[in-house]
């Protein structure tokens, strides 16, 4: 329980190795805020493809974190993109570090 009282905030990583590193940052104590996009206007990204599913994963994770008694949310946000950025820090705040305190 390193990571007690501490929160992390995991870009676009329901799956694969972010959600190795997510799970792992749970189990070390960390309120989770997993942040990822389904659709992002370019295709320039790893998957060559507009649509990406990255939401609905984190969404998924968050559920199975929650139901394994870890503090998670996921959150919709395409981090190449400024206020979604900024959407994303807020949310981050409203959902994790009020309800905390």
């Amino acid at each position: 329980m390193r990571l007690k009282d501490s929160t992390a905030i995991v870009t676009g990583e329901g799956t694969g190795i972010g959600k190795g590193i997510t799970l792992r940052l749970a189990r070390e104590g960390a309120n989770i805020v997993i942040v990822g996009a389904d659709i992002v206007k370019s295709d320039c990204n790893q998957y060559f493809s507009k649509n990406i599913g990255g939401y609905k994963a984190a969404k998924t994770l968050a559920k199975s974190l929650i139901e394994e008694g870890f503090c998670a949310v996921a959150i919709e946000a395409d981090v190449s993109k400024e206020d979604q950025v900024e959407k994303m820090i807020d949310e981050t705040i409203k959902s994790l570090v009020l309800s905390i305190s």
